[in-house]
């Protein structure tokens, strides 16, 4: 045995007149015996749930075929208009078909018509405005259900919307405003530009050239590259950066795949046409142009905006101070709110409506 000897475990011996020691239970049966004891409830009764075709689902089909859950036909187009995904306008409970002023939300680079509730729409809705929120090319919806890519000519995304618009007995025809929310600063501009018919044009923040906004982040030898169409080179040093910084990796691909190019470089190189050079003069309408003192993204943007306008307009910088010193002002929408619809109160004709 190898110098080792068995031995028996040893028996606790017990004293005269008392009981032998309680042998704990082994195996499954001792974790059964050992937990605590509960009462066992009955079982529940399985919600019931309501009858009928669901409110949510309803609403989606409402949205996407054009007609009401009642089965009536909506008013405006019957089918998504070419170009966007289509809107609804959330409406006060009270007085739902009384005209209001109506705000026509254009959202950005990497955003969806849902997100306009949280900018803007909520704080419109208490203060008696409508907004009608949609889904543009490279946007929402547009991007992943039509797949359509953006475009720089959005007078032709944003005209068929307020066509739309001016349907809707809720909308004020006299009192309609184009929102533009970070790269919808250049898209609604662009819009307004080419349709004179909205009343007053809000840029959260302000863009000129979406291409320059990209160019400072390069040094030169990368931007030659870029714009010299040496992609294989200009590919490679991409990669290298974007190994290094998650901000310009989600940018630069979100960027490929909302405006349909081929890389890194053939997306940079798609951004120089969006530009308000030559359109700028055209607006029309008053202007109030917003400017972040700590744009990470479009610094100085907004005073090019200002130089190019010929048309009653306003700049307006929210500090760091207050708050609201960040990209479209994240940390401080109150302030953006109260600046924003303050300017629209004094600016917007009063009408008197029954």
């Amino acid at each position: 045995m190898d110098g080792h000897r068995r031995t028996r475990p040893r028996r606790r011996r017990t004293l005269p007149g008392r009981r032998p020691p309680r042998q704990r239970p082994r195996g499954p049966a001792a974790r059964l015996q050992l937990l605590p004891h509960r009462r066992v409830l009955p079982p529940r009764r399985p919600r019931e749930r309501p009858r009928g075709p669901s409110p949510v689902r309803a609403l989606a089909r409402e949205l996407r075929g054009g007609r009401r859950p009642d089965g009536h036909p909506r008013p405006g187009p019957a089918h998504p208009l070419p170009g966007h995904h289509p809107a609804r306008v959330p409406l006060p409970r009270r007085r739902q078909r009384r005209p209001r002023p109506t705000i026509v939300f254009t959202s950005g680079f990497d955003s969806t018509l849902e997100e306009s509730y949280f900018a803007l729409a909520a704080a419109a809705v208490r203060r008696g405005y409508h907004v009608l929120a949609y889904d543009g090319p490279g946007q929402g919806a547009a991007l992943r259900e039509q797949h359509l890519v953006f475009r720089p000519d959005w007078e032709a995304v944003a005209t068929p919307v307020i066509d739309h618009a001016l349907t809707r007995p809720e909308v004020d025809p006299k009192r309609l405003v184009l929102f533009g929310y970070s790269l919808g600063g250049y898209l609604a501009a662009r819009a307004g530009a080419h349709d004179h018919r909205p009343a007053a044009l809000v840029l959260d923040d302000g863009l000129y050239s979406y291409g320059q906004a990209h160019d400072r982040f390069l040094p030169p030898f990368l931007r030659d590259l870029v714009h010299g169409g040496h992609d294989d080179l200009a590919d490679a040093v991409l990669g290298l950066l974007m190994e290094h910084s998650t901000q310009l990796r989600w940018a630069l691909r979100n960027g490929v795949w909302t405006f349909g190019a081929t890389g890194p470089a053939d997306y940079l190189r798609r951004t120089a046409p969006y530009t308000l050079e030559g359109h700028a003069p055209l607006i029309t309408c008053p202007t109030l142009v917003l400017d972040a003192e700590n744009d990470q993204f479009f610094q100085g943007q907004p005073h090019q905006v200002q130089a190019a306008l010929t048309c009653p307009h306003t700049l307006l910088t929210l500090t760091e101070a207050e708050g609201a010193g960040e990209h479209c002002h994240m940390g401080a929408m109150a302030r953006l709110h109260q600046s924003v619809f303050d300017w629209l109160d004094t600016t917007l004709p009063h009408t008197t409506t029954p």
